[in-house]
């Protein structure tokens, strides 16, 4: 059996207790062990009868106390991750769409430039050609002249292909 020598002392001490200083170390140690024996048969009864405050019925209780609250911060835990997760899911859908939204406008406006440039540019060629040909037969226009328009016109970018 061990003893904790620090709580005997503070139990048993000679100089707070002048009237038991006539008694040996013996004297005391048998004393210390007869009242740690006292206090455990009186909790050991105390715990059969379920009198004590730590009885087992009550240590299950509060096991199952414990283990309710570790499942209750547990589903805690992942409903706020699920949450959180969910938030940032969202949030970048959202972002996603108005960039893709943003793209599309800028495409459709470059898109809209580019043909409304192309168009012009043909119909300038075309008013090129008009203003060429118009007085073909009194000016005595050629075909090597309208050939050399042609080249010009196609120097420019434009292309007069087969679709």
């Amino acid at each position: 059996m061990q003893i904790d020598i620090h709580h005997f002392h503070e139990q048993y001490d000679i100089s707070t207790m002048p009237e038991q200083s006539a008694q040996s170390p013996a004297a005391y140690l048998a004393a210390y062990e007869e009242e740690e024996e006292q206090d455990r048969d009186i909790s050991t009864t105390n715990s059969a009868t379920g009198t004590s405050g730590t009885s087992i019925e009550e240590h299950s209780v509060n096991i199952e106390k414990s283990a309710k609250r570790t499942y209750f911060v547990a589903i805690l835990v992942v409903m706020l991750g699920a949450a959180a997760s969910s938030a940032f899911l969202y949030l970048g859908i959202t972002n996603s769409k108005s960039d893709e939204e943003e793209l599309f406008e800028r495409r459709a406006v470059d898109l809209a430039k580019e043909i409304d440039s192309a168009w012009r540019d043909y119909e300038v060629a075309a008013l090129w050609i008009h203003e060429s040909c118009r007085n073909w037969r009194e000016e005595n226009y050629t075909h090597d002249d309208f050939r050399v328009l042609y080249d010009y016109i196609k120097s420019s970018g434009l292309d007069f292909g087969k679709s």
